[in-house]
């Protein structure tokens, strides 16, 4: 699968998830690749840091990322794309290749007005491809108590994509992360694992492997976040 994560927009968190799903997918035993269009190179300087295992490739314009991605695609089971805030070529040219694109989104007039830009130009790219790549809007970097976040995924749904049940909350322990060059989820349990979890099992159909082990209904988001000190 090539899951690209993608918005026309900077700040709304597609590096901090990007990298968190490359190693996410890495901890449950698959064979995965970064491919990171931005120029900043954060997303790769992360996951280099955090884990050599993954694969990571750096492109800077749509025909290296188009090249890139049709080389490796058969060598990896799950390939994540950091999308460029800034370049809307490379944007189009992930989007014909990918297989699904998750846009987070944040509560944001701002971001909002950018994400139906966006919701666009992947309609444009399922027309030439016979409805593909899948889109998901994912509500990111939300407040717990704040009514914008609560209203978000109503107001996102009316752009006519599917929204993510999960939601990933404006948390520390994502800066704090970065800062130490891990992730969340390797950091112990938090309500930052507890979103991210979720959403990847959401996203990409992949449990957690503590899960998988004991196929106890322990995993529950209810019981993970009243431990980890959440709702």
């Amino acid at each position: 699968m090539i899951c690209m994560f993608g918005q026309e927009k900077g700040g709304v968190g597609k590096t901090t998830l990007a990298a968190h799903a490359a190693i996410y997918l890495f901890d449950q035993g698959y064979r995965v690749a970064l491919v990171d269009c931005d120029k900043s190179a954060s997303a790769s300087s992360w996951v280099r840091e955090t884990e050599e295992g993954v694969a990571v490739f750096n492109v800077r314009n749509e025909a290296d990322a188009k090249k890139v991605l049709l080389k490796i695609q058969n060598d990896f089971e799950y390939i994540i794309c950091d999308s460029p805030g800034d370049d809307n070529r490379v944007i189009r040219t992930l989007m014909m290749v990918a297989d699904k694109i998750v846009f987070p989104v944040g509560p944001s007039i701002l971001e909002l007005r950018v994400l139906a830009s966006s919701i666009a130009s992947l309609k444009q790219a399922q027309q030439h491809r016979d409805g593909k790549p899948e889109g998901l809007i994912v509500c990111n970097m939300v407040k717990r108590n704040g009514r914008t976040s609560r209203e978000l995924p109503e107001v996102v749904a009316k752009l006519g994509v599917p929204v993510a049940k999960s939601k990933v909350r404006l948390l520390e322990a994502f800066r704090e992360s970065a800062k130490q060059a891990t992730v969340v989820t390797r950091m112990g349990l938090s309500m930052a694992m507890v979103d991210i979890e979720d959403l990847f099992h959401e996203l990409f159909g992949v449990a957690p492997a503590c899960y998988r082990k004991t196929g106890k209904a322990s995993g529950k988001k209810g019981d993970r976040a009243k431990r980890a000190g959440g709702v």
